[in-house]
């Protein structure tokens, strides 16, 4: 993959973002958030847009119900977060073109005091 560049977010008290739960390379802001999802085998919490991932290209896209998907892996440690949504169907109000869905366990987040548990956190939030 070449040399690899990660872009670093502040931990401040007024910051808060999730991190991959492998490596602890910054991956989203928690302003992209949206909320979670659920629907025809996919399943996450929606991002509307990521830093230090990766995608393999066109190639590697697949099905999943009427959804086109593609693998998301962060660029520190190519570990699998969740999917990018290529194509959604004509009815579907939720998920758009170019979201990403990311899987809650494997990320952490830092709340703006200390690092925890992701999914514990979105857990709590919904319930």
């Amino acid at each position: 993959m070449g040399l690899v560049f990660l872009i670093k977010f502040d931990q401040t008290p007024n910051n808060c973002f999730y991190l991959c739960r492998c490596c602890q390379a910054p991956i989203a802001s928690s302003q992209h958030y949206h909320f979670g999802f659920s629907e025809e085998g996919l399943s996450g919490s929606i991002f509307s847009s990521l830093a230090n991932v990766h995608t393999l290209g066109p190639e590697h896209d697949r099905e999943v119900g009427d959804y086109k998907v593609t693998n998301v892996y962060c660029n520190q440690c190519c570990n699998v977060l969740g999917v990018k949504i290529i194509e959604v169907p004509d009815e579907e109000l939720n998920l758009c073109e170019a979201d990403f869905l990311l899987k809650m366990p494997k990320l952490l987040m830092w709340n703006g005091h200390e690092i925890v548990d992701a999914y514990e956190v979105a857990y709590e939030e919904n319930y």
